[in-house]
């Protein structure tokens, strides 16, 4: 949220990019068909920086990664964080009810 009061736009764009993808993400969970025709209205050069994006993970992805999120999750849990990794799947809702109650 802080990156998008920077007077500096790339960082500002990181921000709102970070926020719609995060959005669209958990929107295709619950309905995938609704997540692709939001995406569609969403500006051509954000959707194509969105592919390059996904694209270049896809090429660093390995089974390392589900094996780092398993420690971690596993880590957080022991240390009293009893939902582990799940909280962070929160961000979308917390972001929209921030936003509810504070200027955009």
């Amino acid at each position: 949220m802080a990156s998008i009061h920077s007077n500096d736009p790339y960082f500002k764009y990181s921000g709102y990019s970070f926020a719609l993808r995060y959005c669209l993400a958990n929107i295709a969970k619950f309905d995938e068909g609704l997540a692709k025709k939001m995406a569609k209205k969403v500006n051509k050069g954000i959707r194509k920086n969105f592919k390059e994006s996904k694209d270049f993970n896809a090429k660093y992805e390995s089974f390392v990664e589900n094996i780092f999120e398993d420690i971690t999750d596993n880590y957080l849990t022991m240390n009293e964080h009893k939902h582990g990794l799940e909280p962070y799947s929160k961000f979308t809702g917390l972001m929209i009810n921030y936003y509810k109650e504070n200027e955009l």
